[in-house]
């Protein structure tokens, strides 16, 4: 946030979203960032299969698996990659954003409506350099 801070002018706007901590922990949520889908170009078909999981801390850790195939007789080429996320709530956005020289100016989810703790997935954050 600092970075952040240092980059913009006094009165400036920083607008972003995240994924909410609580919305990732709540019941069985993270299971909605499970993937599986198939994409066929020309003679190339990939096949993408990615599952996710939350630490206690917030850190949101996606794991994908690319099946390759260019044509019907050739092995299938298998890739890898890991992708980490930390995740914070409202609250602590609000806390890390008022430590760090920045007001808020509106919390919402991601397309403008109300934020709900544990039913909103990504919180749309709008502040402002003090």
């Amino acid at each position: 946030m600092l970075n952040i801070h240092g980059n913009l002018k006094k009165g400036g706007i920083y607008v972003f979203d995240i994924f909410n901590l609580n919305y990732l922990k709540h019941t069985d949520n993270i299971t909605k960032l499970t993937l599986d889908r198939l994409a066929i170009l020309k003679e190339r078909t990939v096949r993408e299969v990615q599952f996710s999981y939350v630490t206690y801390e917030g850190i949101l850790a996606s794991y994908s698996t690319y099946f390759e195939q260019t044509h019907h007789r050739q092995p299938v080429k298998i890739s890898k990659d890991t992708n980490t996320l930390q995740c914070y709530t409202a609250d602590e956005l609000r806390g890390m954003l008022s430590e760090n020289g920045f007001t808020i100016l509106e919390q919402t989810d991601i397309n403008g409506e109300k934020l709900s703790s544990f039913d909103t997935e990504r919180i749309l954050t709008t502040a402002k350099k003090i």
